[in-house]
């Protein structure tokens, strides 16, 4: 089944079957409850996926970073939901898990996720390193951008008053261009054949879901 999973052609029709599966449960009333719980498993499972499409062995350089951003990105979301004022007022909910604080702890692999998809994605020799620093960063915004629409809907995290403010999508663009900074200057080069591909998907996926849940 690995084997399959590595060649491109077959990694791409399973994992679009494997999305679509997704907004049905997620879009049928009956599973609706059920795909919740599953959120956890699912973000664990794209995660590794990238690293089926890993080439060779990840660098120590790129371990460390990964860490570095996985423990930065769950503290600055603990300051965020106990303080309120990094993305403003909210809460999670039960869909990302286990949470520290009111913080679920799978938080600190989806900014790893995303840094890693965004910077596999958006990747250029002749583009100036602060232009490629801030282009990853709109390309990650982008993305918050239609999950925040979505997120409530399957119990991921709410906002006061249901307003999302403008802060929020600040705070994630100021945030996001510190990770991609720090890939930058220790000179992490993330290639990955599938990323752009995973990231596409599951923007897909969640427009998708506003139309349908």
């Amino acid at each position: 089944m690995l084997g399959r999973l590595r060649d491109p052609k077959e990694f791409k029709r399973f994992f679009l079957s494997y999305f679509l599966v997704g907004v049905a449960g997620f879009a049928i009333p009956y599973t609706h409850a059920l795909f919740i719980k599953l959120i956890p498993f699912t973000l664990i499972l794209n995660f590794a996926f990238l690293l089926l499409h890993h080439p060779g062995r990840p660098k120590p350089t790129l371990l460390i970073v990964s860490v570095l951003i996985f423990l930065s990105g769950i503290a600055v979301e603990i300051a965020g939901v106990q303080t309120g004022l990094v993305f403003g007022s909210y809460a999670y909910g039960s869909g990302l898990g286990l949470k520290v604080l009111g913080t679920p702890l799978l938080i600190g692999l989806n900014w790893l996720f995303l840094i890693y998809t965004s910077s596999a994605f958006v990747h250029s020799e002749r583009i100036p390193k602060f232009i490629l620093i801030v282009l990853r960063s709109l390309t990650m915004l982008a993305y918050d951008v239609v999950l925040e629409q979505i997120a409530p809907r399957i119990d991921m995290w709410a906002w006061e008053g249901g307003h999302i403010p403008l802060q929020n999508y600040l705070a994630w663009f100021l945030i996001s261009m510190c990770f991609h900074t720090l890939v930058e200057v220790c000179r992490v080069r993330v290639k990955n054949p599938m990323a752009g591909f995973i990231f596409g998907v599951q923007i897909l996926f969640f427009v998708a879901l506003y139309f349908l849940v």
